[in-house]
């Protein structure tokens, strides 16, 4: 809701919007565009900043030097410990930007609860957390699919990881499409 969104940002001391930088990386995150122009007709006034790669986007984050990003990250358990704690952990996230003790503690015991319902009881307490402490805002882009011939098979090891890890490092590699 653009309108109450302009009116509560008046409210609270800003009645010419907030100036803030959106960093993202151009042609990855094509969603970024989107993300500025509603936030721009929300009252606020954000500048896009793209960057070429990866590592360029990373470098910029790691100093601080944004006010926004987007941040991606692929599951290959399915489990949101993993999602919260790759992109908001202090001491386990790509982009090291939410720097909070209490919040790593409770990613540290939910890694800690074998117990399925213990587990899945601590990753809710996790997302009530977020919810509530930090400006984080969910939101599903597909990126990729990947098609494999009906016959293909491939033994898992350990020194791969999970099957999802080990067929993005096989993928990477491919550099034909395969038909069957």
């Amino acid at each position: 809701n653009a309108a109450k969104a302009k009116e509560l940002t008046a409210k609270a001391g800003y009645p010419n919007g907030v100036p803030l930088t959106y960093n993202y990386i151009k042609g990855i995150q094509d969603e970024a565009v989107e993300i500025v122009k509603i936030l721009n007709a929300s009252g606020f006034k954000v500048t896009a900043k793209a960057f070429a790669t990866p590592r360029e986007f990373v470098t910029a984050n790691s100093k601080g030097d944004y006010d926004l990003f987007g941040g991606a990250f692929n599951s290959d358990l399915g489990d949101g410990l993993d999602i919260f704690a790759n992109l908001l952990g202090s001491k386990t996230s790509q982009f090291p930007s939410y720097n909070n003790p209490a919040f790593d503690k409770l990613l540290t015991d939910a890694s800690q609860a074998f117990k399925p319902e213990d587990h899945v009881k601590k990753v809710q307490e996790i997302n009530r957390y977020t919810k509530d402490n930090a400006l984080w805002v969910p939101i599903s882009v597909g990126a990729t699919s990947v098609y494999y011939r009906n016959n293909y098979t491939y033994t898992l090891d350990a020194v791969n990881g999970l099957a999802g890890a080990y067929l993005w490092k096989l993928g990477e590699s491919q550099t034909s499409s395969v038909s069957n």
